[in-house]
């Protein structure tokens, strides 16, 4: 062949290393393109990369957030959801991360007639870990406060015919005072007609909730706040023209944060956060319009209590 004689000629190759070179020659050619066949022939084709980006800013969010923890070798996956400790089940406690013992110790207390009234009861279950209270508490599904609970009374008691019964009545406001709703606690409450001990605390307890009242109207929102109520003390409250609003920093703050205050929900929470994620820092108030689980009305309502 004149490819062999070449090869002899001038490169002065003996016979069996021009046969050596005519196998090792297409060996390197292979060699050099089986990468690019392998892929043509046996290779899988990646097309979704935008749904993995979302994917993965979704992930980050809530591991920010504190929803979803990186799973380590050997743990189980926990997945967090809104549940009744009434309610739920052993199956459901141990996905939110509660120990096996402590699952059937829950059980056992609602089998014998215990119930949870408010989220702080959960807590109190004998060996109960504060620091998994703590994750939890966002999700229970109860009232943060007692005071939301109907005031039962005790009987009086009896009383011998040379007993008399004392009292010490609270004095209703003077004409013309009134009090400043946030500076009031529940003493001065107690002097307005139609407000007593459960209503007094009920109002302090909303207004510390909220990060103070900045219209005499958020009244209404107190629980058990009927209308007939809320005009017969009206006159005698006031919001002082120095008040100092408890502001949440919407960009700093965590999921459960957000969640604590009365005018954002779960999902409403988780809204905020995934915005966040996507578009960058809320910088000003019409940003918040970008929510589509809150009506104009809901976000003119928060507005006081946000700062960007």
């Amino acid at each position: 062949m004149r490819f062999k004689k070449l090869l002899r000629d001038y490169l002065s190759f003996s016979k069996a290393e021009v046969n050596g070179m005519l196998v090792l020659i297409p060996l390197i050619i292979i060699l050099l393109f089986s990468p690019v066949l392998y892929r043509k022939f046996f290779g899988l084709e990646y097309n979704t990369y935008e749904e993995d980006k979302r994917l993965l800013d979704s992930l980050v969010t809530q591991i920010n957030a504190g929803l979803v923890k990186p799973e380590q070798p050997g743990e189980k996956s926990i997945q967090y959801f809104v549940f009744d400790p009434n309610k739920a089940s052993i199956a459901q406690l141990k996905s939110l991360g509660v120990p096996d013992f402590l699952a059937n110790r829950i059980e056992n207390y609602r089998n014998k007639g215990g119930r949870f009234n408010v989220k702080r009861d959960f807590s109190k279950i004998y060996d109960f870990p504060d620091s998994l209270y703590l994750t939890l508490e966002p999700f229970i599904d109860l009232p943060a406060q007692s005071i939301l609970q109907p005031q039962i009374k005790s009987a009086p008691p009896k009383l011998s015919n040379n007993d008399k019964a004392i009292e010490i009545p609270i004095p209703p406001p003077e004409k013309g005072v009134v009090l400043d709703l946030n500076a009031a606690d529940t003493i001065g409450l107690k002097r307005l007609k139609g407000i007593g001990s459960v209503y007094a605390r009920r109002i302090t307890a909303y207004g510390s909730l909220l990060g103070g009242y900045h219209s005499l109207d958020q009244l209404k929102e107190v629980y058990g706040m009927n209308d007939t109520l809320f005009h017969e003390i009206i006159p005698f409250l006031t919001i002082s023209d120095s008040l100092t609003l408890r502001k949440i920093p919407i960009n700093l703050a965590t999921f459960r944060e957000l969640l604590a205050h009365p005018y954002i929900g779960y999902d409403q929470t988780k809204e905020i956060l995934n915005l966040k994620s996507k578009h960058g820092k809320f910088r000003k108030p019409e940003d918040l319009f970008r929510l589509t689980l809150m009506d104009s009305g809901a976000i003119e309502r928060l507005l006081p209590y946000i700062r960007f």
